[in-house]
């Protein structure tokens, strides 16, 4: 229960100062719609379901995260907690492996060799490690390709869709003069009529 309330507290931190952030970020978000577009009265409201899912998705993944390293403490003899390195008594030694494999063919320098033997020696870890690295760059390939097909689409829609530069709103009618004056006009490529 020690070690796991450090989780907590770092997940209850992370998930205020995630929520004031957020908080932040969406009124400014929100001003910046609203002067672009011209919005006059903008109402904001808290809602209050995300944030308590938040702070609870957040302090459970922390929980589950830190079980595994207090369960570790919790079993850990004093003799050995009591060492300079209490990590060294939970991690065997020895060549990995690959490193073994790679002297079949040359020396690998040290700055290789222990690397290689501190990912294959705390597996858990470099499970962990991964696992967490992969998410993020999901994360900020979903940013990335989000960002990618908004800014094609806007393209797709004012370079190829909407190449018109003034749209006229006339009275309706049925005479083609009109049609034929304003083709006339010097820099008027093309009119075309709309029915409303």
């Amino acid at each position: 229960r020690h070690y796991l309330t450090y989780s907590a507290v770092i997940a209850l931190a992370g998930s205020a100062l995630g929520i004031a952030l957020g908080l932040w970020l969406a009124a400014l978000l929100t001003d910046v719609y609203a002067d672009t577009l011209g919005i006059p009265l903008v109402q904001r409201q808290l809602q209050l379901v995300p944030p308590v899912q938040a702070v609870i998705v957040s302090v459970v993944v922390a929980l589950v995260a830190g079980l595994v390293p207090a369960r570790r403490s919790a079993r850990m003899e004093p003799s050995q907690a009591m060492r300079l390195d209490p990590q060294m008594a939970l991690v065997r030694g020895g060549i990995p492996w690959v490193e073994r494999a790679m002297r079949l063919l040359f020396v690998p320098p040290m700055s290789l060799r222990i690397p290689l033997r501190a990912i294959f020696r705390a597996r858990a870890r470099t499970l962990y490690t991964m696992a967490g690295v992969s998410f993020a760059a999901v994360l900020l390939l979903m940013a990335a390709s989000n960002y990618d097909s908004m800014f094609y689409l806007l393209d797709v829609q004012f370079r190829q869709v909407e190449r018109w530069d003034i749209d006229a709103s006339l009275r309706p009618t049925a005479d083609t003069s009109i049609l034929e004056e304003v083709s006339s006009w010097p820099g008027v490529r093309s009119v075309e009529p709309t029915l409303g």
